[in-house]
C-alpha cells in the first residue's frame, strides 16, 4: 500500500472511531447542561469527513487494483470495485451510515438524548464496515466469523475509548480546567 493509502486509511479510522465515539459517549455519559457541548457539529463533521475519506479510499483502492492513479480512472473500473467486491459492499454500507450521521447530526428538532443515540448507533455501523477489509473478513467459515466478529468489538471499543478521550477534552475545556490556579503543584 503506497503513502496516500496509508494516510487517507489512518484518516478514515480517526473520523469514523471519532465520530462514533462522541455520540457513544455523550449518549451514555452526558446529561442535562453537558449536551450542549457541540458534539451534534463534531459528528456531523466527522461523518462529513469520512465520508470524503471513504470516496478517496474507494478511488485509491480501485486505481491499486487496476494498476493505474487515481486520476487515471475511469467511472466503470469504480464502479466495478463498488458492486463486484466486498470492499466495495462495505464502502456503500459505510456512506450509507455516514449520511444518516449528517442528517441525525443536523436535526434539531430530535432530542438531544435519542440523536446522540442514534448517531451512535449509526456510527457503530459505519466503524464495523472497517473490519470488512481486515483479516477477519478473509474467511467466511466460523472461525474467520468469530474473527470478523473479535475486530468489530475491538474498533467499536477503540471508538467509545476515542470518543471519551476527545468528550473529556470538551468538558475540561468548557470548565475552564487548564485556567483553575487552585490547580498548581506545589
Amino acid at each position: 500500500m503506497d503513502a496516500l493509502g496509508i494516510a487517507v486509511r489512518f484518516g478514515l479510522y480517526l473520523a469514523l472511531l471519532a465520530g462514533f465515539g462522541l455520540a457513544a459517549f455523550g449518549w451514555l455519559s452526558l446529561a442535562g447542561a453537558e449536551r450542549q457541548l457541540p458534539l451534534r457539529r463534531l459528528i456531523g463533521g466527522s461523518a462529513v469527513a469520512g465520508m470524503a475519506l471513504s470516496v478517496l479510499g474507494l478511488l485509491t483502492l480501485a486505481a491499486s487494483m487496476n494498476g493505474t492513479v487515481p486520476t487515471a480512472l475511469d467511472r466503470a473500473s469504480v464502479m466495478d470495485v463498488v458492486q463486484g467486491t466486498a470492499a466495495g459492499t462495505a464502502w456503500a454500507v459505510r456512506m450509507a451510515a455516514l449520511a444518516a450521521m449528517v442528517l441525525i447530526a443536523s436535526w434539531t428538532a430530535c432530542p438531544p438524548h435519542r440523536a446522540l443515540g442514534l448517531a451512535a448507533l449509526a456510527g457503530a455501523v459505519a466503524v464495523a464496515t472497517l473490519a470488512w477489509g481486515g483479516h477477519g473478513a478473509a474467511d467466511e467459515s466460523g472461525p474467520g466469523l468469530l474473527h470478523l466478529g473479535a475486530d468489530i468489538a475491538h474498533l467499536l471499543a477503540a471508538g467509545v475509548w476515542l470518543g471519551a478521550l476527545i468528550g473529556l477534552l470538551l468538558l475540561a475545556a468548557r470548565r475552564g480546567f487548564w485556567r483553575d490556579p487552585g490547580l498548581t503543584v506545589g
